[in-house]
């Protein structure tokens, strides 16, 4: 905005500069006439300019948009500007204050030519965000302009807080190895297996309506003198835990195309894919700071997912090996572990052997260090780390590489 008027000014200075040679070496008294009626013209904007802008009509903006989107969508913004003053406004610009990252478009300008008193002024527009993150839109830049060229001006800044929480894109997983199956015991009166698979015996109840007689507790009925049924709660079920760290010093590759960003994408996928399932999801990951969000499921199990996956940063200087060992007391028994890592720490995984004994199933998601770091995709390489961790640890690793279409990794011939 700035560059703008400086061009503006430097007209105007010229203008100036060239009547006042003129006059002195012409002697013709128009030049001298030109000159002061400019400089009238300067003194007459600058005072117009400081009464409005300290003693003239306040104005009132509120913005509304969508508190909650996805990376890549169209984020809409309606704005409502009004002249609470008695006086009405001439020659007005109205620019967006965007925070750093929000979007790679420029920020918004409108001109106003006049707004009259107590008369709303309604304008509509919008961003491509193609950046995850949590961000505050913190107001907007209004600029007065003086009435005659608009050569001059004065701003002032007017808060109308939004914040505005951009989710990463997920990709859709049509198939995934299966998971360890556990089950939560319930403690009570009585508590045994009794179908074998997915129902346990967890008390009794009084009768109601369209319930099965063969549940009926004939020897509860008789001593309470009306119907006791049997009551089973579903606890056999399946848990899965996310284990991922994201360090600073292997945030390998450019823009998109970086560790950081796919490990992102593929958990915040992973633990959607899951949830949809009705599968408890549990994320232990490290971004600076210890996160864990205990197990869950639901709408807002993902909801908490989702927030942490928008403000993820690779800042973490712990590594992999660090995080397993801190990990350690949270992983569930009869769970299934999820780690997502660097080909380059495989051998950090021997550390999760104690875990093994815990009756806990492996699935790692393992992303290709040199793809991201120089660009290679050699497939006999992919394939030459993915032997050397089944056979070091007896696992079927994940393979992923720089430039790979994630949605395509999940098909079903790679469990083949």
């Amino acid at each position: 905005m700035f560059g703008l008027f400086l061009k503006k000014w430097l007209v105007f200075g010229l203008l100036v500069a060239s009547s006042v040679l003129a006059a002195a070496r012409t002697q013709i008294t128009v030049f001298y006439f030109f000159f002061w009626a400019l400089v009238c013209y300067l003194l007459v904007s600058i005072i117009y300019l400081i009464l409005y802008y300290y003693f003239g009509s306040p104005l009132k903006i509120r913005r509304d948009c969508l508190g909650k989107i996805t990376e890549g969508d169209f984020l809409d913004l309606r704005c409502q500007i009004e002249n609470k003053g008695p006086l009405f406004i001439f020659n007005i610009i109205i620019e967006d204050s965007l925070p750093e990252g929000f979007s790679d478009e420029p920020a918004r300008r409108f001109f106003i030519d006049s707004l009259f008193s107590a008369k709303p002024f309604l304008f509509n527009y919008g961003y491509r965000c193609t950046h995850r993150g949590i961000y505050s839109l913190l107001g907007l830049w209004v600029y007065f302009l003086d009435p005659l060229f608009g050569i001059f001006y004065l701003r002032r800044f007017y808060p109308c807080e939004n914040n505005v929480t951009i989710f990463p894109k997920t990709f859709p997983i049509q198939f995934f190895p299966p998971l360890k199956r556990g089950h939560l015991p319930w403690y009570g009166i009585k508590t045994s297996r009794i179908s074998g698979d997915d129902d346990e015996f967890f008390g009794l109840k009084e009768y109601r309506l369209g319930e099965m007689i063969r549940r009926v507790h004939w020897q509860s009925s008789a001593r309470h003198n009306r119907i006791i049924v049997t009551q089973y709660q579903k606890v056999n079920f399946f848990r899965a835990t996310i284990l991922f760290s994201l360090e600073e010093s292997k945030n390998y590759g450019e823009q998109e195309e970086t560790v950081q960003e796919y490990m992102i994408r593929i958990a915040a996928s992973v633990s959607r894919y899951l949830l949809n399932q009705n599968i408890a999801v549990e994320l232990i990951a490290h971004d600076g700071e210890f996160v864990h969000i205990p197990s869950s499921r639901g709408s807002q199990q993902e909801e908490n997912l989702s927030t942490f996956f928008a403000k993820a940063r690779a800042k973490s200087k712990l590594d992999l090996g660090e995080l397993i060992e801190e990990a350690f007391r949270y992983v569930p028994v009869d769970s299934t572990l999820i780690i997502i890592m660097l080909d380059r720490d495989w051998d950090k995984v021997i550390q999760l052997l104690p875990l093994a004994k815990r009756d806990i199933f492996f699935i790692p998601l393992v992303l290709v260090a040199s793809t991201f770091q120089y660009g290679v995709k050699d497939r006999a390489v992919l394939d030459e780390i993915k032997i050397t961790l089944a056979r070091k640890m007896n696992l079927q690793p994940i393979m992923f590489a720089c430039g790979d279409n994630l949605r395509e990794v999940f098909l079903r011939k790679i469990y083949a």
